[in-house]
């Protein structure tokens, strides 16, 4: 049941779980699955046909809850799980969910179970309903003890946004500094860049709406990477927008999965900058800190409501304050990274050991 999958080097694995059916009411059945021993992380991917949001309701290893069943009765929304050590974030068409994404969360050999929830979302009304729909399964099992160091490879997929080409954006000025900046901000973590690549892509047009439902745009813009070698998709366009009940927000990026499923040219495999904040130009430290979503860390600290008090991730060694890279607002003077945040995507399998 287990095989060799892509990357086929000997350091990842590939478990086909298959396909899974929600209820009315958005549950599905739990289902079995088996990692063996030697496995030290590990990434569930969840894939829909029709835009829904999918979510992690529940995921145990050997008899140690890492997602708690009951959390989602007991949370305000769907979003995103909070309370535990492992942090699970939902997202429509696909959505993955890497094993650990905090030091204290343990992978141990033997028979585990997950079950998973779909449900629908208007990001205008802010309403929320669960959804029948069929999701197809797959666990990616990584064996990497003692990694210290690993390497990513990059895919810029060139839009044409403020001119910029496959055959420009090796000499561009703004694209050399910001990957000068991804080298310097990783670098302190053991992860550097490996290839570099520059596709042209027939993007329809040269901005894009995140709406946090649907995401159909989106969906179809990261979709342009089919057929690319693996490597996480970068797209530059002219700008970006996220739909919020509020009307739309002008935004420097986002990515699309945190982390990012392992498909090249899934329909949440990707990130998204905008090229139009060129003063100060901030395209080097959001290219960075969006990596990191990516790579599978959130955010040091979201920002507080009026008196609520931040909301913090769940690595001892990351501080509150913006001197971070992966503080929800990030700062080109601050590029810092800790140890236990390398860690964490050192684990993943877009890092190559």
């Amino acid at each position: 049941m287990v095989a060799n999958a892509w990357p086929n080097d000997g350091w990842t694995a590939h478990l086909a779980v298959g396909a899974t059916q929600t209820a009315a009411n958005g549950w599905a059945e739990s289902i079995p699955f088996t990692v063996p021993l030697g496995t030290t992380s590990l990434q569930i991917q969840l894939t829909a046909p029709a835009g829904h949001l999918l979510q992690l309701a529940e995921l145990v290893g050997a008899d140690e809850p890492i997602v708690p069943g009951d959390w989602l009765q007991l949370a305000d929304q769907p979003w995103l799980y909070l309370d535990g050590q492992e942090r699970v974030r939902a997202s429509a068409w696909q959505a993955a969910f890497l094993v650990p994404n905090a030091p204290q969360v343990p992978v141990p050999p033997g028979p585990w179970r997950l079950r998973t929830f779909a449900f629908d979302y208007d990001p205008q009304s802010d309403a929320r309903q669960p959804t029948a729909t069929t999701l197809d399964v797959q666990v990616d099992l990584m064996r990497k003890p003692d990694v210290h160091a690993g390497t990513i490879d990059l895919n810029l997929c060139l839009t044409g946004a403020r001119g910029i080409t496959a055959a420009t954006a090796p000499a561009h000025p703004r694209v050399r500094a910001a990957l000068e900046t991804v080298v310097q901000a990783w670098a302190q973590v053991g992860v550097k860049l490996g290839q570099v690549r520059y596709f042209d892509v027939p993007a329809p047009a040269l901005d894009v709406t995140h709406d946090d439902g649907t995401d159909a745009q989106l969906a179809a813009l990261l979709a342009l990477a089919a057929g690319q070698p693996p490597g996480i998709p970068i797209f530059l366009l002219e700008s970006v927008d996220l739909q919020t009940s509020n009307g739309l927000v002008p935004a420097a990026g986002f990515t699309a999965g945190l982390p990012g499923p392992l498909t090249v040219g899934g329909l949440r495999t990707g990130l998204v900058l905008a090229l139009k904040y060129d003063a100060p130009d901030i395209l080097g430290v959001v290219m960075a800190h969006e990596i990191g979503h990516f790579l599978g860390l959130y955010h040091t600290v979201e920002a507080a409501a009026q008196g609520d008090v931040p909301i913090a991730d769940r690595l001892p060694d990351t501080p509150t304050t913006p001197e971070n890279l992966m503080y929800y607002a990030p700062d080109p003077a601050y590029l810092a990274l800790t140890p236990q945040q390398g860690a964490v995507v050192l684990g993943g399998p877009w890092v190559r050991p």
